[in-house]
């Protein structure tokens, strides 16, 4: 892929995969100074794709492969170009054997978590308490007993300590990847310069890919 990009772009080129599975070509394109657009039907992707670009900073160097890239990536977008109507599903046998297939189980009722706002002075953490899943019945024995604790079920969460309008921006975030399975349940602190009345948004993503996302309004003085 490094090949193929050095040879048919310049810096600062668009380069489109509209395929792009677990995020190989946007990473490429990243650490080679080239703009990029990914594309997929797939939640799943699109969640691995997002967390390979926020942790590319640790990752191998493309020019220098034995050295670290050390760079923070752009700030990117994600759109969807179809109407959300929240009605998820995952694959039955996703559920009973974690192989995914095209048989699929209708979620009605969707996951639920529970946080706790600290709050001291201009300075806001946020703290995950608890992840609920309505729909646990249908999972079987050998996956539930992977579950040692309510965080084994995200695969990452984030906050948004300003949320304005319908867009959501990732202030602070925590995820798995294959090589660091560690997850912070407590946020970094988040500093207010001014008192007002804020929206806090909280988003998780379960590794069903289901997101959740509930809202708090907090006051600081």
């Amino acid at each position: 892929m490094k090949r193929i990009i050095l040879a048919s772009t310049h810096e600062k080129d668009i380069v489109a995969d509209f395929f792009c599975g677990s995020g190989t070509t946007l990473a490429v394109a990243e650490k080679l100074g080239r703009h990029w657009i990914g594309c997929d039907s797939n939640g799943h992707a699109i969640n691995m794709s997002k967390k390979r670009i926020l942790s590319i900073k640790n990752s191998n160097d493309m020019i220098n492969w034995k050295n670290i890239y050390n760079k923070d990536s752009h700030s990117f977008k994600i759109l969807c170009f179809e109407n959300n109507d929240k009605k998820t599903s995952i694959p039955n046998v996703f559920l009973h054997e974690n192989i995914q297939n095209k048989n699929k189980f209708q979620i009605k009722e969707s996951p639920d978590f529970e946080v706790k706002i600290h709050k001291n002075n201009n300075n806001i953490s946020i703290e995950l308490l608890n992840y609920l899943i309505p729909f646990k019945n249908v999972i079987s024995e050998k996956v539930k007993e992977n579950i040692k604790s309510f965080s084994d079920w995200i695969d990452y969460w984030a906050i948004d300590f300003d949320a304005q309008n319908d867009s959501f921006r990732n202030l602070w975030f925590s995820y798995r990847t294959p090589k660091s399975r560690t997850l912070s349940l407590k946020s970094d602190l988040y500093h207010y310069n001014e008192s007002g009345t804020y929206i806090i948004s909280v988003k998780t993503i379960d590794i069903f890919g289901i997101e959740t996302v509930k809202s708090y309004i907090i006051n600081v003085i």
